[in-house]
């Protein structure tokens, strides 16, 4: 670019003017109405493909190259993509292309800049401008009717004509750039009411994205890499259709060398086939391969089947299994060994993805990669293809390093290691981002008008207030995380994790207190509970929320807090107990059996001990009834204490192991999930696919928060939500319930879309909707990708379902829900762009009606800190804990004290309440480390 980006929003003007084709500055300056005349040719009825060899393909209008017309690609290049004088700054290692390659592309060298407005584009691609498109039917009329005219340059001073004097310089440029990116397709692109007809394409295009198209043509045929690169266009802006277009118009040679690749999340695959058969003409989408689970050629060599369509589309799970993950023996010593057995391995053990060159790779929901590390990045980067587009409307999640997946993905004969990205990152790699970055947002203008408007929408915030009985127990879980924080101060690691865990903690609680429920069974010891009686028996409280929740907690406890556990390893307790019980059986002659079944006999009930039913094996050497151990008192009588007094040894027993804690009631590590299909039911009941239980620990507090695809944490209904979660109330679904409850009153075709986070709020609604008897259909990643497009299909056509419930990941990426205008987000994520893509389901090219969008947060609470962590667009959750985030998080105004290794001490006037329980949170297993390669 000639001058720095003042507004990232005008990216896709700046980026198109400096196209190949782009109108020199003397043709940009010009005032005059009166554009460069161009013969049209009559537009064809149906658009139908010709044959030509891949070298035409690449040749402009004239017969020559398109990228030597009216300035190079080359020096475009070199003006703006230098990264150091030094060519250590790029890896020397080359990608080997086949025949059908492009010639090698020229690396200039140039001394970097950077741009002050970095920081400013990053966070444009962090966060959607999409209310910016607020307006109204009178708005949306305020243009039409657009011109009719059949020659594009008539047309479009037609149209310029219309706009105010002030608007029109900038409308003539505008209108110049549109003509010359209509001249990259072949045939140029014909204009119908203002929209663009591309040959092979059976959908118009519109302004900004025949834009998007003729800048990725462009880039596609530059001598200088990359040939690819961001289309980053905000969402609802029609992606899709923008990259149908570069593969629709290629004219197809009678013997193809390689297909595009499409990758694309899984809920998304039956999209995608119905947006190539609504827009493609039949020979591009009558020569469409699907490969992905269930739906796999039968063909022996699937690499010879790919290569034989012009399409295949697959997932991001088929191109991970492609990928060999090869770990050299170690045998083998020097770094020359190791490269020639790698090599020799991935020849043989590499899938069919990584064994085809693909002509072109398109990612979908490109942000899929953005974690460089995990092995969905490491395989997708590992793809060989002429030319390579990563597409997201929200590419980077929480900072500027989520830019090195994309940018090492779309090189290919050169790749950009991380260290040079880093370099890069300082010194340049705002230039890197004008020429590999498009981006058109809502505010874009294109020929005095915006690029699309849309209805409207009135986004607002309902503040909920937790009722009394939700604020002490919610005060309760930040004390045992105080005492759990400080007990841990010792050891920064594990104390890390910990503030983790009780962040996630208190998310769920807030999203609903039966969400907690493993750790309210921790905080309600006798204290809690008899605070929670006397708030019951308060005047007026019976019938409140509070007396409500009250009553049913201590129904579903029976009323009896549950013993604090002593620590203890059971399998290892376990294993010296039977090793006793052999020495015993070994040493002691005739009475040896005797007093070994003596031994296995409970000390306080005398009755055999079975594994039947749960026991308890002792540090002593006994092994007593769950029930009978939980009854032990201690030294002072006490039977609420974590100490316990044996009945035998009459000594305070140091650890125990219970049996239900054996890790043989729990699946094998890596053993496969078997999945079921579940079926949409008519009615509107529970289509949540039923699962054997798993751990709370593993599945919830295990999980790394600060990864944004843990969405869904627990397949486990959990017993009290079974038994309770019908009756009880919470903070938020009662807003919940209110807000659609007008909704539905006000009008009888109201669609909603209600997004949450945990998968037991998505049943605990459903049991509300069930209570109100409205009809809803549910889409989370739990439910099949089949039943999903099925619950879609009815909530779209049916019109007594006017509810759908979703996960915020499974519900807010790639999916068009523009048949609901009202939705509601009931739990806040850690960064705006997944939120954003929530309400972008609704508020998109499409929708007819105006958009109500309510987040509900509750006030004094973890949501609070949720929304200042978005505002802040932290680009690392693991640097958050500072003394003033503990202390909002924690709910404490006293000093935070840091250790001398880095740990935490929080000094708090409330009193050490969970002195004694803090251990058992710990001991179960809270704070064990996460198996990174579970997080893919």
């Amino acid at each position: 670019m000639d001058q720095p980006i003042e507004n990232p929003t005008n990216l896709l003007v700046e980026v198109s003017d400096k196209s190949p084709n782009a109108v020199n500055d003397a043709q940009v300056k010009s005032d005059s109405a009166n554009l460069p005349e161009e013969p049209e040719e009559d537009s064809p009825n149906e658009p139908e493909l010709e044959e030509r060899s891949d070298y035409d393909a690449q040749s402009g209008d004239d017969g020559s190259s398109s990228v030597d017309a009216e300035g190079s690609s080359g020096e475009e290049f070199e003006a703006t993509s230098e990264y150091s004088d030094n060519d250590s700054e790029w890896s020397s290692q080359k990608t080997k292309m086949g025949p059908s390659s492009k010639p090698t592309k020229r690396r200039q060298k140039g001394k970097p800049s950077t741009s002050s407005n970095l920081n400013e584009t990053v966070k444009t691609l962090m966060k959607c401008d999409i209310l910016s498109a607020n307006g109204n039917a009178n708005d949306m009329q305020q243009f039409a009717p657009v011109s009719k005219l059949k020659n594009k340059v008539d047309a479009l001073a037609e149209e310029v004509a219309k706009l105010e004097l002030d608007d029109q310089p900038q409308a003539k440029k505008d209108a110049k750039s549109l003509i010359a990116d209509s001249r990259q397709f072949d045939p140029s692109a014909k204009i119908v009411d203002m929209s663009w007809q591309v040959k092979g394409l059976n959908t118009l295009l519109k302004h900004h994205q025949l834009k998007a198209a003729a800048w990725m043509l462009n880039r596609e045929r530059s001598e200088v890499e990359p040939n690819g690169g961001l289309l980053c266009d905000e969402m609802g802006l029609g992606k899709t259709l923008t990259v149908l277009a570069i593969i629709a118009h290629e004219r197809i040679s009678s013997r193809r060398k390689a297909p595009t690749l499409i990758i694309v999340p899984r809920s998304l695959v039956t999209q995608w086939i119905e947006q190539i058969h609504a827009h493609c003409a039949g020979k591009i989408s009558d020569d469409v391969l699907e490969y992905y689970a269930g739906a796999r050629t039968g063909q022996r060599d699937a690499a010879k089947a790919m290569q034989k369509k012009l399409i295949v589309i697959t997932t991001y799970e088929e191109v991970c299994s492609s990928h060999p993950r090869l770990k050299p023996p170690v045998s083998l010593k020097s770094r020359e060994e190791i490269e020639a057995w790698k090599e020799k391995e991935y020849k043989h053990r590499a899938g069919p993805f990584h064994k085809v060159e693909w002509h072109r790779i398109i990612l979908d929901e490109a942000h899929s990669i953005k974690n460089k590390d995990c092995a969905t990045s490491i395989a997708v980067r590992a793809l060989r293809g002429n030319f390579k587009w990563a597409v997201s409307g929200t590419p980077l999640h929480n900072g500027v390093e989520e830019l090195y997946p994309y940018l090492h993905f779309i090189f290919t004969s050169e790749r950009m290691e991380y260290e040079n990205f880093l370099k890069t990152y300082s010194s340049g790699l705002d230039k890197l981002l004008e020429t590999v970055l498009h981006r058109s947002t809502y505010s874009t203008r294109i020929l005095g008008k915006p690029i699309v408007m849309l209805p409207g929408i009135n986004n607002r915030v309902v503040e909920v207030e937790l009722c009394p009985a939700e604020q002490l127990l919610y005060k309760e879980i930040q004390d045992l995380g105080i005492a759990m924080i400080n007990g841990l101060a010792d050891t920064k690691q594990k104390q890390s994790k910990c503030i983790l865990a009780v962040i996630t903690i208190l998310r769920m609680f807030v999203s609903h207190p039966l969400l907690a429920e493993n750790i309210l069974g921790t905080v309600l010891d006798q204290r809690v509970i008899e605070e929670l009686k006397a708030m019951a028996q308060a005047e007026g409280v019976a019938e409140t929320p509070s007396g409500i929740i009250i009553d049913l907690i201590l129904a579903v406890r029976d009323k009896v807090a549950p013993r604090p556990r002593l620590p203890g390893d059971f399998p290892k307790l376990l294993g010296v107990f039977r090793n006793h019980l052999m020495h015993i059986r070994q040493q002691g002659g005739k009475n040896g059996r005797f007093e070994e079944f003596m031994r296995r006999n409970c000390p306080r009930c005398e009755q055999l001990v079975t594994e039947e039913e749960a026991f308890v094996v002792t540090s002593c050497l006994h092994v007593y009834c769950k029930g009978c151990f939980d009854e032990l008192p201690d030294q002072d009588g006490k039977t609420d204490t974590i100490t316990r007094v044996c009945t035998s040894c009459e000594a305070s027993i140091q650890e125990a192991g219970y049996s239900d804690d054996s890790p043989r009631a729990s699946p094998k590590k890596g053993s496969p999930k078997k999945r079921k299909l579940s079926k949409p039911k008519k009615n509107g009941k529970n289509v949540l696919n039923k699962r054997p239980q798993k751990s709370f620990k593993k599945q919830v507090l295990l999980r790394d928060p600060s990864d944004d695809e843990w969405d869904e944490p627990s397949e486990d209904e959990g017993d009290w939500i079974s038994r309770i979660g019908d009756r009880m109330p919470s903070a938020k679904t009662t807003a919940v319930r209110d807000l659609v409850s007008n909704w539905v009153k006000e009008d009888e075709d109201v669609k909603i879309v209600i997004f949450v986070q945990f998968l037991k709020t998505v049943q605990l609604i459903q049991f509300m909707c069930e209570k109100e008897s409205w009809k809803y259909a549910v889409i989370t990643g739990k439910v099949s990708p089949i039943s999903r497009d099925k619950q879609i299909e009815q909530f779209s056509k049916e019109k007594d379902i006017k509810i759908m419930i979703s996960s915020l990941k499974t519900g807010g990426v790639g999916l068009n829900l523009t048949m609901a205008n009202k939705c509601i987000l009931v739990d806040p994520w850690w960064n705006e762009a997944i939120q954003d893509q929530a309400y972008c389901r609704l508020y998109r090219i499409g929708q007819p009606r105006p958009v109500e969008y309510v987040q509900i947060v509750a006030k004094a609470s973890i949501d609070s800190w949720m929304i200042n962590l978005q505002k802040e667009k932290t680009r690392n959750i693991h640097q958050l804990f500072s003394t003033e985030a503990l202390k909002e998080i924690l709910g404490v105004s006293e000093d935070i004290c840091e250790e001398p290794n880095g740990g935490f001490l929080i000094l708090t006037g409330r009193g050490s309440k969970h002195a004694q329980t803090w251990t058992q949170a710990v001991e179960s297993g809270i704070l064990n480390e996460v198996d990174p390669s579970e997080e893919d």
